[in-house]
């Protein structure tokens, strides 16, 4: 409590520390933060408005969250994020003649944060499918309102109509209104992670879940390979995983084990089952706390079906991502060499 005491106090007269000292202090404060030894609702304590105003609750934050990043990986930090509810007052931090998306991404990216960016924007969307019970709605979501001039007003948002949102603020994150080419199947992918995400987080069954992926899969084009990784993505991201790296391994695989039948539902395909194997490695790679559960999640898959040997041995091969190259191809080395000597036994069975 005093620790927590002492740091509240530090942060609120941030002003009057150098540039030096205040990159000096976000670095303990990650730390901290890191370490569970400060709740992050400490961060909330820089949003005084003359800190907002010169730009050094911006500096602050952006600091802090690139070392925590460092010290965790980003499902935890952003999980502490939403748990202190700062998950949605990340605009706040910028100056009032600076809060626009376009500043917000750039500033996101420029920074590192683009992890953190993603989930955000995942964010967004579930809570705005979330929303869209009726044909026409109330837009409460503070990430799209921001400067857009829709306060207060309806806009057109359903699975079978065009977005009516300004086009800019789509844009800057990516999702042009566009109806051509790319951009028109990566909004609806979007829109599909979305919709699972909310069910998701509903407690929907499997079963459920796989006639409504099927069907908006059809309605919107979208190859099998696509919805394999957003699905991916939607089952990490509903998540908040545990801050002890020892105890990730069983929750993940507890987790993902509850999921395998609507994942092998979308992996029906050598393509499919390729896409998701490369996208998990690069999740383990990028949230450091999964570096060591990458082999137990292809055992899983593989016993349950959603990932076949032959997939799996052309990925050891030739088809695995850079990312942590070395430390998954050496991690999985045994289990390869068992796949292998099983295939030779059969052959010679054969």
């Amino acid at each position: 409590m005093k620790k927590r005491n002492t740091t509240l106090l530090v942060l609120v007269f941030l002003k009057g520390f150098t540039p030096l000292q205040r990159s000096k202090l976000s670095k303990v404060t990650a730390i901290l933060l890191a370490g569970g030894q400060i709740p992050p609702t400490v961060l909330s304590k820089i949003l005084q408005d003359h800190l907002v105003k010169d730009g050094i609750a911006l500096e602050f934050i952006m600091d802090v969250l690139k070392i925590w990043l460092g010290e965790k990986d980003s499902a935890t930090v952003w999980a502490s994020l939403r748990k202190a509810g700062l998950d949605s007052r990340l605009m706040d931090f910028f100056p009032t003649n600076k809060r626009s998306i376009e500043n917000l991404t750039t500033t996101f990216k420029s920074n590192g944060l683009n992890q953190l960016l993603d989930y955000l924007i995942t964010k967004t969307f579930i809570q705005e499918k979330s929303s869209v019970r009726h044909h026409f709605r109330p837009l409460n979501c503070r990430f799209l309102s921001y400067r857009s001039g829709l306060h207060g007003q309806f806009c057109n948002i359903c699975l079978s109509s065009t977005i009516l949102i300004p086009g800019v603020v789509f844009k800057s994150l990516g999702l042009e209104t566009s109806l051509r080419g790319p951009s028109r199947s990566y909004r609806n992918s979007r829109l599909l992670g979305a919709q699972v995400g909310q069910m998701l987080k509903d407690g929907a069954q499997v079963k459920e879940i796989i006639p409504v992926v099927k069907e908006q899969m059809k309605k919107y084009s979208l190859p099998e390979q696509e919805v394999a990784v957003l699905l991916w993505t939607s089952l990490m991201t509903m998540m908040e995983w545990n801050k002890k790296e020892e105890l990730v391994p069983e929750q993940a695989v507890k987790h993902l084990r509850q999921y395998t039948s609507l994942l092998s539902a979308f992996t029906r395909n050598a393509k499919s089952e390729l896409a998701l194997l490369v996208r998990v490695q690069e999740y383990c790679y990028d949230n450091m706390n999964f570096m060591k559960v990458f082999e137990k999640i292809v055992v899983l898959f593989y016993k349950t079906e959603v990932l076949s040997e032959d997939v799996i041995l052309k990925w050891y091969k030739e088809s695995h991502s850079p990312k942590g190259k070395s430390i998954f191809l050496d991690q999985t080395r045994k289990f390869i060499e068992w796949l292998q000597n099983a295939e030779e036994e059969s052959e010679g069975e054969d």
